[in-house]
């Protein structure tokens, strides 16, 4: 059975790598023999390939909530292959234990952008934003999720919070300066 698969040790991942630094997630990322300089960037299939490259997961659904994309990214996450994930139910991902929920089903009952954090089977937690493409017809064609994994967020929000306190210091220290003046 498809989710009897064991989940994958030093796949590339961060999330199977050691602790690092959020300056460090590029080198991080995943690198993955390609062809592209042999395909044509107008087609489909370079899309399809460049998509592998992303640092952060893509997870496509139809309006039933049945998987039909994911990136490399996002089977790296879940802890499956692509192929253990396309054409599967979301639902049945949630009752699985592959991931904690979806935020791709969410999106659909509530026919609106839901976002939130998700943990994969193999304890990686991704905040999620999963947003409804409806068709001309009102009614939901596909529901769109990317997701980054919480550590760099953290990570990146910590950076934002450091630069935040020095830029206080430095109104301070201007303050200080201009009030001697």
């Amino acid at each position: 059975p498809y989710f009897a698969v064991a989940p994958r040790v030093g796949c590339g991942y961060p999330a199977c790598e050691t602790d690092s630094s959020f300056s460090e997630v590029r080198a991080m990322a995943p690198t993955t023999k390609t062809k592209h300089s042999q395909l044509d960037p107008r087609s489909p299939e370079f899309l399809l390939e460049m998509l592998d490259f992303s640092l952060g997961n893509i997870f496509i659904t139809d309006r039933e909530g049945i998987v039909h994309y994911v990136n490399q990214q996002t089977a790296d996450t879940f802890g499956l292959a692509k192929e253990e994930i396309i054409h599967r139910d979301s639902a049945e991902l949630v009752a699985n234990n592959v991931i904690s929920r979806s935020t791709s089903v969410m999106a659909i009952e509530q026919r609106k952008t839901v976002s939130g954090y998700v943990r994969t089977r193999i304890g990686v937690d991704l905040y999620n934003i999963s947003t409804p493409v409806v068709g001309e017809d009102g009614e939901i064609s596909y529901v769109v999720t990317s997701g980054l994994e919480r550590r760099f967020i953290d990570s990146f929000l910590g950076s934002v919070e450091e630069e935040r306190r020095a830029l206080e210091a430095y109104k301070n220290a201007l303050a200080y300066y201009t009030d001697k003046a």
